[in-house]
């Protein structure tokens, strides 16, 4: 987690174990991008817990590694990866147009930050006991928006419901981490995705028995997911 060592590497440790369990429930090759999450989100987490012993111990080099990998999968592999798993395991014709502007915004966005990132600089600074990446790029605003619409929208587009829970859950970790660690959101948020993560286990053993009605309008579509949006 961010806040210690021990909970970084106590949270990877976990959701190693729940990415492993979760991939041995792959019977149809097309979830196995969605069953990967908590194995990354183990890694990303691996990751913090290194940077949390870089406050004693600074070995030349590694700081610099860290501060760009654990933004490398939160800004560049998550906007791509998340509306490309969800895509596969979806099957209704008109959820899957709307799936591909998730899609197709999602890696245009991890172009973005890939640019930005290898621009530099990115540091990683550690504030009230959690850690803020600092980088800069531009649009910072409207590219944060759409962070949210490929990652949480690819979510309710979903005619998946325990898809569509974890898209919930985003959405309530976001509003806690920005209301409670403003200056450290992203990797607060990150966490408690992490955890949130552990749900696709379920989403993987029993998906096809959880699902909405296998047609519905745009409309609905897209107002389900503006209004949950709207908590932004």
């Amino acid at each position: 987690m961010c806040f210690s060592v021990e909970a970084s590497f106590l949270s990877s440790a976990i959701l190693t174990i729940g990415g492993i369990a979760t991939l041995k429930q792959v019977r149809n090759p097309l979830h196995r991008p969605l069953a990967y999450f908590p194995l990354i989100f183990a890694l990303h987490q691996f990751i913090e817990g290194c940077l949390w012993l870089t406050r004693s111990y600074d070995p030349a080099g590694l700081v610099d590694y860290l501060s760009h990998a654990f933004p490398f999968i939160a800004y560049v592999v998550w906007p791509a990866l998340v509306p490309y798993a969800i895509d596969r395991v979806e099957d209704v014709p008109e959820r899957k147009k709307l799936l591909l502007i998730c899609r197709t915004v999602g890696a245009g966005l991890s172009i973005f930050y890939l640019y930005y990132i290898v621009k530099g600089p990115v540091k990683a600074v550690f504030v009230n006991q959690s850690i803020q990446y600092e980088f800069y790029f531009s649009f910072w605003i409207l590219s944060q928006w759409l962070y949210g619409f490929s990652i949480i929208g690819a979510a309710f587009f979903s005619s998946h419901k325990i898809v569509t829970l974890f898209g919930i859950g985003l959405v309530i970790a976001y509003n806690i981490a920005k209301q409670f660690y403003l200056a450290t959101y992203p990797s607060v948020f990150c966490h408690l995705s992490a955890w949130l993560s552990l749900i696709i286990f379920l989403e993987v053993r029993y998906g096809e028995r959880f699902r909405y009605p296998m047609r519905l309008s745009k409309t609905k579509v897209v107002g389900h997911a503006a209004k949950n949006f709207s908590s932004r």
